[in-house]
Parts: structure tokens; C-alpha cells; sequence
């Protein structure tokens, strides 16, 4: 029977996140696919979440990063050690479907498709959309996200290819793809990682596809339903300014390391004047001082790292 279901490796990075790590991992206990080993990453927590796994979860591969080393640098130590023919990336603060795994991976068998992510909702909305895939203007460096907010009747069902697209939170690959590439860059500490890995994977020449009938919830506040939180986000998930700085930051490196070259600078001297103008209003109106001068000094740091040193 297991020849028939190839093994998947979880991997999950998490800082700090002790319940929601825990309940992430009893979800996954209970899917219907029959062959996945579940790794975790305690990327230096200081609230008990490695005592409180080796107890509750004892057969979870666990490692402990010495200390807060970033998603990217936990999703590569996870990729290292896993066995899997194919690896499935779930932040801490997610719960799947227990049909999820198998969805994603029956698109994946597809040659053609390198990277697949499932329909996200909120946890405490369960039919309402947080995340329903996401393509990004290389031009403009705006981020599009597809159904925020929308309540899901069942109009959502067939695949969708993402051009310049990535998945959130939740993604699944092959293995014999990962191994073709960089890694996870850990340039990106906070921000950002996600997009440039699947950036990574459509160069290669592989589609990234969103599968609607893969599910999964996300442990976050609604976002406000307006134009400016389409394509940048609110404020409720930008919960520090080191959170900001990188944000800030982490934008401009991903269009230099991404965008034409003539794009990035029409970028850097065009839209992003509108971005950071709209993130500072942004955050004078929730009077969040300290992430704005996180993000502008991130913005700042980037400019003169990608812009006038020209680093990639």
C-alpha cells in the first residue's frame, strides 16, 4: 500500500507558538494520507514548545535551533533531514484538512507543476477565505491576493496555474526539485522567503498551481476588506518593527533579485514611493510609531544595499 502513497515530510518551522505548534500537529495526526513523517523546528523558543512536543508528541522528528535563526534557515534544516519524496512547508499557526495532503500531492504528480498550496481560511471564520493564491507584479511589486475575504459556497474547485505566484503558509514541492535549488534564502529572515522559493521553482521552468480542494485554517485576525489590504496586507500581522524593518526591506531585495533590471529601478524611483507612502499612513492611523520607523528604516537599508550597491 505504501508504494502507492509515496512519503511526504512535514516540516514546520515555529518561535514561540507552544499551542498552536502542538494542535498544528494533532491535526496532521489525523489525515487520510497514510505515509508522512512530521519534522519540527523549534527555531530557539523560550516558552517550553520542545518539553511540550517530546510530551505530547514523542514520535515527531524534533529539532532545536540554538536560536531565533528564521524560517528560512528552519525550513532548510527540515529539508536536510527529510526522507520524503515529496515536502510539505506548514507554518506553526496553520491546521489542514485531513484531506489536504493528498490533494496537493495528486496535483503535484502533474511533471509539469513544481510547487502546489491549498485553499487557507480563517480559523475562527471557517468558510471564510484568508488566502486564495497570490501573483506578483513584477513591475510594480505589488502582491495580488486572489478571494480575501470572500465566503466559500463551493464555487472553487478546479486548480489554478499562478504566474509569478506563490502559496502561503502552506505549500508542498518535490523533493527532486528542491535539490536543484538554493534553499530557502535566509536573506529573507522574516519576509518574503515563501515568494522568492517559488520564484526559485517557476524558473526552472515548473508551474505553481493553487488547489482549491486542498484546505487549510490559519490562526489570524480578519483583515480589513479594502483596496490597500489586497495588495499589501494589513497591519495586524506586522506585529513588531523588526517585523517592519524586514518587510520593508525584504520587498526590494526580492525585485532585484527577481524583477528586469529596468523594472526594478522604474520600481524603486515609482511604486514603491506609493507603498511606503501607504504603509505609513497605515500605520499613523493604528499609531503603531515604532513599526513605522521599523519600515522606513528597512526601506531605507534596502535601497542603498540593492539600489546604489547593486547587490542581489
Amino acid at each position: 500500500m505504501r508504494e502507492s502513497y509515496p512519503l511526504v515530510s512535514v516540516i514546520i518551522p515555529t518561535y514561540n507558538r507552544k499551542e498552536e505548534v502542538l494542535d498544528c500537529v494533532a491535526w496532521l495526526k489525523r489525515s487520510s494520507y497514510p505515509n508522512s513523517e512530521i519534522i519540527v523546528i523549534d527555531d530557539g523558543s523560550s516558552d517550553g514548545t520542545t518539553e511540550a512536543m517530546e510530551k505530547e508528541h514523542s514520535e515527531v522528528i524534533l529539532i532545536q535551533n540554538v536560536s531565533n535563526l528564521g524560517a528560512a534557515y528552519s525550513r532548510n534544516e527540515g529539508q536536510r533531514i527529510a526522507r520524503g519524496e515529496y515536502l510539505l512547508f506548514v507554518d506553526s499557526d496553520i491546521v489542514l484538512d485531513e484531506n489536504a495532503t493528498g490533494e496537493m500531492k495528486l496535483v503535484l504528480q502533474d511533471e509539469e507543476v513544481g510547487l502546489v498550496g491549498p485553499m487557507i481560511y480563517y480559523f475562527d471564520d471557517p468558510t471564510k477565505i484568508f488566502f486564495g493564491g497570490a501573483v506578483i507584479d513584477l513591475r510594480k511589486g505589488l502582491t495580488q491576493y486572489a478571494n480575501t475575504n470572500v465566503v466559500d459556497r463551493g464555487q472553487f474547485v478546479e486548480p489554478r496555474i499562478m504566474k509569478h505566484g506563490h502559496s502561503m503558509s502552506v505549500f508542498m514541492t518535490k523533493r527532486e526539485i528542491a535539490s536543484t535549488l538554493k534553499g530557502f534564502d535566509r536573506e529573507f529572515f522574516i519576509r518574503y522567503e515563501e515568494s522568492d522559493y517559488a520564484m526559485q521553482i517557476e524558473k526552472k521552468g515548473y508551474k505553481i498551481v493553487h488547489v482549491p480542494k486542498a484546505k487549510a485554517w490559519h490562526k489570524v485576525a480578519l483583515a480589513p476588506d479594502n483596496v490597500a489590504s489586497r495588495f499589501l496586507g494589513g497591519c495586524n500581522d506586522v506585529q513588531s518593527a523588526k517585523v517592519a524593518y524586514y518587510l520593508g526591506m525584504s520587498r526590494i531585495r526580492f525585485m532585484r533579485k527577481h524583477a528586469r533590471r529596468r523594472d526594478f529601478v522604474l520600481f524603486c524611483f515609482s511604486y514603491l514611493v506609493f507603498i511606503t507612502i501607504i504603509y505609513n499612513i497605515k500605520f499613523l492611523i493604528h499609531r503603531k510609531m515604532r513599526n513605522l520607523l521599523g519600515f522606513n528604516w528597512g526601506t531605507l537599508r534596502g535601497l542603498y544595499r540593492h539600489l546604489l550597491l547593486g547587490q542581489v
